[in-house]
């Protein structure tokens, strides 16, 4: 029944932390750029300011608290990791329905602006290089179709974290300008505040039309 359904075991750790953190745990921190790993905090940062702002003091440390257990276990043995998730898994069971959306929403948030910095610094090195000429056109062009999952974000917060992409562009392109940074991570904190209030995940069932 629903005791089943929620109980947490070893096995479900297995699956949940190492299953969806390997890529992590490949990709050593330090081999990062530093330019990334600098905007991936102030971004961030600047999504933290949001979450207090929206929740309150109270709600911002309860998911900074569990942000902080969350980021503890890599590099850990497996034990000590399967204590950690297994003590924040009881501290969530204690929230409201509530309580535990904003948790959801604040970390679904969190990747998804993890995701924007890491597309934005590919683009930001991408320009600041020629573009590569070809030795000679193609022969032709090949068109094949292919079936795709549907699209599970809002229409609206697929835009919003288009210009938050290009705000975090513009960032990188300008360097270490602080004026440029206080202007521009203004500009980041109005489009996060906005992406807190629309919710990310459609409302409703996308139609035929819709995924065409």
């Amino acid at each position: 029944g629903a005791k089943g359904a929620s109980h947490f075991s070893k096995a479900d750790f297995d699956v949940s932390l190492y299953g969806n953190m390997a890529s992590d745990l490949e990709r050593p921190r330090e081999n990062l750029s530093p330019e990334l790993r600098s905007l991936v905090k102030r971004s961030v940062t600047v999504l933290g300011e949001v979450i207090r702002s929206e929740l309150g003091k109270n709600a911002y440390e309860r998911i900074e608290s569990l942000r902080a257990e969350m980021a503890s276990v890599r590099g850990v043995s497996h034990e000590e990791a399967y204590s950690t998730l297994k003590k924040s898994l009881e501290k969530l069971r204690k929230l409201g329905l509530e309580e535990r959306a904003g948790v959801a929403h604040a970390f679904s948030l969190m990747l998804e602006l993890m995701n924007a910095c890491e597309n934005a610094y590919r683009t930001y090195r991408l320009r600041a290089h020629p573009p590569v000429k070809l030795g000679r056109r193609p022969d032709g062009i090949i068109y094949v179709l292919t079936a795709h999952p549907t699209e599970a974000r809002s229409p609206e917060s697929i835009l919003l974290f288009h210009e938050i992409q290009r705000s975090l562009v513009e960032q990188l392109s300008r360097g270490v300008d602080a004026d440029s940074h206080v202007e521009l991570e203004r500009r980041l904190k109005l489009l996060l505040t906005v992406a807190w209030r629309h919710p990310i995940a459609r409302r409703r069932k996308p139609s035929v039309k819709d995924e065409a």
